[in-house]
């Protein structure tokens, strides 16, 4: 005896075209036979949700909207669809995107409307988009694509979730010297490829806000807006506090002035002072020689004010890390999971962005197809198997075995 259970819509009624067959009136509650269930009024006859897991049959049957209805569209631009703001930089915007039709999390930058009709910006946008395209390193946030589209310059590149070192310092205060340490030798790693470029590029602007970390506690090098080229002529825009004392008095730009940088850096991460990016780097210097003379030795020659007696580039910084009695103590192996715990109360308030919605939806639908389709081909079998028993069946009863 077979059973219809008639699904009622949102008024109440029973809708044609979804009944939902059931092996027997015992399937679930309220379910009928057939010769009663047309005598009762069918919005009383239904499968409770429970009985849907054991009657494959009734998922395949059920009426399910298809992934992603109901779901807004996601605003798009150039072939990217914007998932939501990450940040605000000198000259523009930084979107979390990805490409339309994949899931990988990019960054997206674009030159604000404000700037983008001044030469001198878009100029300098362009000569990002140009000098990143090129550089291929470890620790140098790469530019994917980049281009022009409705009136705007933009460039895209790979999403690094996991802060800033000025957000970090601000949530997390001084950080221990072992993940000092690790950041020092990353950039200083990054540094060392940009100084031995033909022409050598200087960055120009090494400060907190532009050194990244992802959640694995990867260091990255970003934003070459000022970068340029040994020689080339101009006016540095680098941040005030991190510019080397020779270019206020018009020295001449030279790869010892992204050293400078480095080391004020590596004091606003060491120093225990509550408003990080107050006062110079020699201030904030003096407070922690007593408590770290070790790397305050290294700091010291990275801060020199005489641009003769300063490290040079990157490869002295490396050379004097390698050379210094800390590299053998085990807290350069050590320093990538010290920066983990000392970063860990940012990540915690800033968790790793949620899947999009479409690919959530579509997930669950293909979860939800995956289930109809098992049970429709366990239907099938157990469909086939009897047939095939009432085939042997028949043939015996019509065509007996002859008595022996």
């Amino acid at each position: 005896m077979r059973a219809w259970a008639h699904h009622p819509d949102e008024s109440g009624r029973p809708t044609a075209g979804r009944r939902v067959p059931c092996r027997s009136a015992r399937m679930g509650e309220g379910c009928r036979p057939r010769a009663f269930a047309f005598r009762k009024k069918a919005r009383d006859c239904r499968i409770p949700p429970a009985f849907g897991n054991l009657c494959p049959m009734a998922n395949l049957f059920q009426h399910q909207e298809p992934p992603g209805a109901g779901t807004p569209p996601l605003p798009r631009f150039a072939g990217f669809e914007l998932l939501g703001p990450a940040c605000y930089g000198g000259m523009g915007e930084v979107l979390l995107a990805r490409r339309i039709g994949e899931n990988t999390l990019l960054a997206l930058k674009r030159l604000s409307p404000e700037l983008a009709g001044t030469p001198e910006q878009r100029r300098l946008f362009i000569q990002e988009m140009a000098i990143a395209n090129r550089l291929k390193h470890p620790h140098v946030v790469p530019v994917l694509e980049a281009g022009f589209s409705d009136e705007q310059l933009w460039l895209s590149m790979p999403w690094i979730g996991g802060g800033d070192l000025r957000a970090l310092r601000i949530a997390c205060g001084p950080a221990p010297l072992p993940a000092v340490l690790h950041v020092l030798r990353a950039v200083a790693q990054a540094l060392d490829y940009l100084h031995q470029l033909e022409p050598p590029l200087i960055h120009a602007d090494i400060s907190p806000g532009n050194i990244l970390a992802d959640r694995d506690g990867h260091i990255w090098l970003a934003d070459f807006g000022v970068a340029r080229a040994l020689g080339a002529a101009g006016k540095i825009r680098g941040k005030a506090g991190y510019l080397a004392p020779e270019l206020s008095s018009g020295g001449r730009p030279t790869p010892g002035m992204d050293i400078y940088a480095l080391g004020a850096v590596a004091v606003e991460l060491i120093a225990p002072d509550s408003s990080p990016g107050e006062g110079s780097a020699g201030q904030r210097l003096e407070v922690i020689r007593d408590r770290f003379p070790g790397i305050c030795a290294l700091l010291e020659k990275m801060l020199d004010a005489d641009p003769a007696r300063r490290l040079p580039d990157g490869a002295a910084v490396l050379r004097e890390l390698d050379l210094s009695p800390r590299a053998s103590s085990g807290l350069f192996e050590a320093g990538r999971q010290e920066f983990l715990e000392w970063s860990a109360p940012w990540r915690a308030r800033h968790p790793a962005p949620a899947p999009p919605p479409e690919q959530a939806e579509s997930a669950a639908g293909r979860k939800m197809e995956s289930a109809s389709n098992t049970g429709a081909w366990t239907w099938g079998w157990i469909a086939a198997a009897a047939l095939a028993t009432g085939v042997l069946w028949l043939e015996l009863w019509l065509n007996p075995f002859p008595p022996p």
